[in-house]
């Protein structure tokens, strides 16, 4: 999706505008949005989660506060919209959020957060492919960020050094300050060698008596030849001198250019190769952790563990591995591990049931989720209810209508590790800076 996603909407017909200020006005709503989101990463999440449920409750707080925001640039809204004011605040929160993720970090929050629960939005169906079109452009902004991080795509190679003409420093003949003397000396005087004898002849003035001296024609034809050879020796010497000169600093320009070019290259050499340093010891840890099957948080061997505890213990300990901007591939190590380390990891479960499995196992489960940051009020990210549910201010009856989730869907429990490993790192990105 290459256009705004207004534009989008209104073209899909899923929100209708009969005049063009009004469009602006609800311009002028998601640049309202999008400032308090950029300020409040923490609720990103959760906004993420409404903006792309066709079935979001109007009376969830996020949904009013919009609608509000709408009402107060666009005057007419709540009498226009009275009966379907969700459509415009979800295609408000979308806009905002299409512009948010720009920044990394929220696109990944975008994405790790609604690639879990689009496809178990029951939604309608013309929006299907308008809210994967928008999702995918947002993942693969985080996507291309996780490949350089882990050192996948980025080959630095030295580039063409500037051509260098080499200047040979010969030797400069300098100017015989005694020969030019002389030689002037033989232009204005005379001198047998250069056949110009006799060449000034002197007479009286008659109406001044003064005594003055003529040149001959002779004297200047030959004044101008012996004197032009010399001048023309020291104008020589004067531009050869210049022309090195010049040369000489045209070349250490050059050479600076090209020390500024190495010393750029080898930086980025040097950062290429601490990366993929980090990116080796970093494949190593999750190699290790896959042949020991480990749990550091549980403190014992992955196998034996119940399913539930398996999947919530794997999730916990990866992200202590693996940091914020990832490849989508770390997903699948996750559930090869999981299948590695129990046969049955594969096998679908209800979301009934993997509530019931956590509650059941509620006392290991809490050393994982009992501590994990929750909203003020509104949605729940399956994540949040998971610690509700530990701490038992939340029941199973409760999770469709917290969650906008069905109890009847069915999900793997490598999907589960999946999940709540993703919407761990969605808490880390939303606190980083």
């Amino acid at each position: 999706m290459s256009k705004p996603v207004l534009e989008a909407l209104l073209q899909a017909h899923i929100i209708t505008i009969e005049q063009d200020d009004n469009f602006d006005r609800l311009t002028e709503a998601v640049d309202e949005v999008e400032k308090r989101l950029r300020a409040q990463k923490n609720r990103i999440a959760q906004i993420s989660q409404l903006a792309f449920d066709p079935d979001t409750n109007p009376e969830e707080p996020s949904v009013i506060e919009v609608q509000e925001i709408i009402s107060d640039k666009w005057k007419s809204f709540s009498s226009k919209c009275q009966d379907r004011p969700v459509p415009y605040v979800r295609a408000v929160m979308l806009g905002a959020l299409q512009r948010l993720a720009t920044d990394v970090n929220i696109a990944g929050i975008i994405w790790l957060t609604v690639s879990n629960y689009l496809p178990f939005i029951k939604g309608a169906q013309r929006e299907t492919s308008l809210l994967q079109a928008l999702l995918y452009e947002i993942g693969n902004v985080y996507e291309r960020a996780g490949w350089i991080a882990w050192g996948l795509t980025e080959n630095y190679t030295l580039p063409a050094p500037p051509k260098i003409v080499p200047i040979i420093n010969e030797p400069i003949s300098l100017i015989d300050r005694e020969e030019i003397v002389e030689r002037m000396k033989a232009a204005v005087g005379g001198s047998d060698e250069d056949s110009n004898r006799a060449i000034f002849f002197d007479f009286n003035n008659y109406y001044t008596g003064n005594i003055q001296i003529r040149a001959t024609n002779e004297w200047s034809t030959s004044f101008g030849s012996i004197a032009s050879s010399a001048i023309q020796a020291v104008a020589s010497q004067i531009i050869d001198g210049t022309n090195n000169a010049l040369a000489e600093v045209a070349n250490l320009k050059q050479l600076e250019a090209y020390t500024s070019e190495i010393t750029r290259f080898l930086g980025n050499v040097a950062v290429s190769i601490n990366q993929q340093t980090a990116t080796h010891n970093l494949r190593s840890r999750l190699l290790w952790l896959k042949e020991s099957l480990y749990s550091v948080s549980q403190q014992k061997s992955y196998r034996g563990l119940p399913s539930s505890i398996l999947s919530l213990a794997l999730a916990v300990d990866m992200l202590e591995i693996v940091p914020t901007i990832y490849p989508v591939s770390v997903n699948f190590f996750i559930k090869e591990t999981m299948t590695h380390a129990n046969s049955g990891a594969s096998l679908a479960s209800t979301f009934e049931e993997i509530l019931g499995d956590v509650s059941a196992n509620k006392d290991v489960a809490g050393k994982t989720l009992s501590t994990i940051s929750q909203p003020e009020s509104g949605r729940l990210s399956l994540l949040e209810f998971l610690g509700n549910l530990i701490l038992g201010s939340l029941k199973i009856e409760n999770f469709e209508e917290v969650t906008g989730l069905q109890l009847s869907s069915t999900i793997t429990w490598e999907e589960l590790s999946v999940w709540i490993f993703k919407e761990l790192q969605v808490k880390k990105l939303a606190t980083a800076k």
